[in-house]
C-alpha cells in the first residue's frame, strides 16, 4: 500500500503505468454524501474531457457487475475513510485494505464484489485508489481539500496521457 500526501510525480507515473497496461478506471461513489462522491466527480470530469476508459458506478461496484465482468484490469477510484488527513491518497491492492477503511456507504464491500466477479472470470488485476474524505454529510458539494486533490489528479493525469489517448 502506498500513501501519498498529494498528487505527486510518483503517483502520476504509477497511474500512467497502470493505464498503459490496460487498466480501466472504475469510479465509485454516492451522489448525495458530500465527499463520498469524489470518485463520481473524477469520472464526470474525465468523461467531459474525452477520456473514454472510465466506468461510473453510482452507489457501489455491485451496480456495475455487467460492465466489470469482462474486464481483466481495473483501477477503482473511491472515497476512503481512515485516520489520514483529508485529501490524502492511498493506492493499494484490495487485500491491503480492510472493509471498514473504504467508505461504508456502499451496500456491499468492494472486496466481496471483486471476489464475486473474479469467480465469474473477470477482474484478474485490481488496484484501489482511495481519496481520504472529510465529510459524509448529506449534500452534493465536495470539501475544498478533496475537490483540490480530485481536480489536480485529473489535470495531471490527462496532461501526461493526453486527452485522446484513452
Amino acid at each position: 500500500m502506498n500513501v501519498f500526501e498529494g498528487v505527486d510525480k510518483e503517483l502520476i507515473n504509477e497511474l500512467c503505468r497502470l493505464l498503459r497496461q490496460g487498466f480501466k478506471i472504475i469510479c465509485v461513489g454516492t451522489e448525495l454524501r458530500s465527499d463520498d462522491r469524489v470518485g463520481l466527480y473524477i469520472c464526470d470530469k474525465m468523461l467531459s474531457l474525452n477520456f473514454k476508459d472510465v466506468i461510473k458506478c453510482s452507489y457501489g461496484l455491485e451496480n456495475c457487475i455487467e460492465d466489470l465482468i469482462n474486464l481483466e484490469k481495473a483501477l477503482i477510484i473511491d472515497g476512503l475513510y481512515t485516520d489520514l488527513p483529508p485529501g490524502t491518497i492511498v493506492l493499494a491492492n484490495p487485500d491491503e485494505l480492510s472493509n471498514d477503511i473504504l467508505v461504508s456507504t456502499h451496500s456491499i464491500p468492494h472486496r466481496l464484489v471483486i471476489k464475486l466477479i473474479r469467480s465469474l472470470g473477470g477482474l484478474k488485476e485490481v488496484k484501489i485508489l482511495g481519496i481520504r474524505v472529510k465529510s459524509l454529510d448529506i449534500g452534493t458539494s465536495l470539501s475544498p481539500e478533496v475537490k483540490r486533490v480530485a481536480d489536480e489528479l485529473v489535470n495531471k493525469l490527462l496532461s501526461v496521457l493526453g486527452k485522446s489517448d484513452h
